[in-house]
């Protein structure tokens, strides 16, 4: 297993409020991140949970797209809890996730 630091495909924005960052979310299944990724899990042979800014039609998620060693995803989680306080304003940027805990 791979783990990349959450939310690693940039600067962590949850810092501040700043709408130009959602242009950052995309579908998980066609996520920069995942699609980079994938063939890499596959040539190594590893599993690497990757961190994503989540876009679902209108709703955004802090969310984890598991890849398994062949490279496929498997699925994903999207984080239930969303801290928010100085430094931490991810409430802004996402929704609680709904996918309940996921075991792969």
């Amino acid at each position: 297993v791979i783990l990349p630091s959450e939310l690693f495909q940039g600067p962590y924005f949850c810092v501040s409020q700043e709408e130009h960052w959602f242009a950052h979310a995309y579908e998980w299944r066609d996520h920069p991140c995942v699609t980079a990724l994938s063939p890499v899990a596959k040539e190594l042979g590893v599993a690497i949970p990757v961190s994503i800014f989540e876009k679902d039609g209108p709703q955004y998620y802090n969310s984890i797209v598991m890849l398994d060693a062949d490279g496929e995803a498997l699925g994903v989680y999207r984080k239930s809890h969303i801290p928010d306080g100085p430094g931490y304003q991810e409430k802004y940027y996402f929704r609680p996730g709904d996918t309940g805990f996921k075991t792969w």
